[in-house]
């Protein structure tokens, strides 16, 4: 009976050993790992997602990637990118979502495609309805990417471009943001307090618009809040409308208030605007 009892229980250890092996799960590291991109340009979010193959000693583009053959501008599965708003790519509009992309390498000329279905694989496809398409110049560099790269770069306050690099080859895709039409929608619905009147002055003098109006609403803080840097402000916008008696008025009296915030770079800025305005009405 004891004999009987040991060898139930052995036969019980190795279904359980026998379940535990076939239930786990090995991870390996990726030959194309998962890589991900978030950047806000303007005030709009984008996320990018895709897999990052290596050269690994062979010729990509015209052997590995055929010229003329669409590729799903990575590894594993098409890329995607996601906007948070409504976008343009290379002068097509694309509406908020996620989309997937597309390329087909060329010597002188690639043609870039987005995609509503970011699950259909480049072979499958249709490049009729895509919801975008462009065509980009490749550029050579003269150091090799080894490892694909999909980046942000030459970012401005509304556009940016989707850089690809890998290999000894390039390509820029851009991307232009609608910044005006949000932020005048948010100006006109928020001015109610220091805040967003402080914020609109800044942005009306950083994107030169109507600097009579940037002047009130830095007015309207001033008042509330005398600090030396909403005075600065003052001061630039004065500078920037051609009236440097005002602008040195202003920047004379922002200097006096950082210096006594101890705050030595905003004391640099005013004489810097004081130096620019000597002698000038």
């Amino acid at each position: 009976m004891k004999k009987l009892i040991t060898m139930a229980a052995i036969a019980a250890l190795s279904i359980t050993i026998g379940s535990g092996i076939s239930q786990a799960q090995i991870v390996t590291p990726s030959p194309s790992p998962l890589g991900k991109v978030e950047q806000r340009v303007g005030v709009t979010d984008i996320t990018l997602t895709y897999s990052r193959p290596s050269v690994k000693g062979r010729k990509v583009f015209g052997e590995l990637l055929a010229f003329g053959e669409i590729w799903r501008f990575g590894a594993n599965a098409p890329t995607k990118i996601k906007f948070a708003d409504s976008v343009k790519v290379g002068g097509h509009d694309l509406a908020p979502g996620e989309y997937a992309v597309y390329a087909t390498p060329g010597q002188t000329e690639w043609t870039i495609y987005f995609g509503k279905d970011t699950k259909v694989q480049a072979d499958a496809f249709d490049k009729e309805k895509a919801a975008a398409k462009l065509t980009v110049k490749p550029e050579t560099t003269a150091s090799n990417t080894e490892t694909f790269t999909l980046q942000f770069g030459d970012i401005t306050t509304n556009s940016t471009n989707l850089t690809m690099a890998w290999e000894k080859t390039m390509v820029k895709i851009p991307i232009t943001t609608e910044v005006d039409k949000r932020v005048m929608a948010s100006i006109n619905s928020t001015l109610t307090d220091i805040g967003p009147y402080w914020a609109a002055a800044n942005y009306y003098y950083e994107s030169d618009r109507d600097l009579k109006q940037a002047l009130e609403w830095t007015e309207k803080t001033i008042a509330k809040d005398p600090a030396f840097y909403r005075i600065h402000l003052k001061a630039k916008i004065l500078k920037k409308m051609g009236d440097c008696k005002g602008a040195t008025a202003a920047a004379e009296l922002s200097k006096t208030k950082s210096v006594e915030a101890k705050n030595k770079a905003y004391t640099d800025m005013n004489d810097k605007i004081i130096a620019d305005c000597k002698g000038k009405k």
